[in-house]
């Protein structure tokens, strides 16, 4: 978080954010949401500095999330399927929480390609919606799947340039 801190604030600023970090560990999703508020308005501007971090900056700034747990899970999950060279869930060879993270991912990101297949004889985007909520219920992510289809919309939203 401090080189990202160094990026996008003067030095007088950055040193009080970073006192305030190391100081009181109760502030940091607030100034995650800053931060967060802070790459979003300047969408054109690069940062090559820690981009796991920038991701959970981003997704701590969703108003319908209940904690910081579960902005904590979801920018994991984005963070992973990053990492994926496909994400598309196979409800055959996937489950539990990679079954539901393909799910969320697939439905927020590749939405198109899930209603092109669905045009062609797949499953429908529903039903890959509602196998992620189930997964995510059956492993007691309750707030994912109160939340579901808010971080479908969200995701893109604000991750998709």
């Amino acid at each position: 978080m401090a080189s990202l801190i160094d990026s996008l604030y003067n030095k007088h600023d950055a040193e009080l954010i970073h006192s305030l970090w190391e100081d009181d560990a109760s502030i940091h999703y607030i100034v995650r949401q800053q931060i967060g508020t802070k790459i979003l308005a300047a969408p054109n501007t690069l940062i090559d500095s820690e981009p796991d971090s920038q991701i959970m900056c981003i997704v701590s700034l969703a108003p319908f999330a209940d904690s910081e747990d579960e902005c904590v899970t979801v920018s994991g999950i984005i963070c992973w399927g990053y990492r994926r060279p496909d994400v598309s869930p196979l409800v055959t060879e996937h489950q539990g929480k990679e079954l539901a993270a393909r799910c969320l991912l697939t439905l927020s990101f590749f939405r198109g390609v899930l209603e092109r297949r669905f045009r062609h004889g797949g499953p429908s985007p529903d039903f890959y919606r509602r196998v992620g909520m189930k997964a995510f219920h059956d492993i007691g992510m309750e707030e994912l799947v109160a939340h579901f289809r808010k971080w479908e919309t969200f995701l893109p939203e604000v991750l998709v340039v």
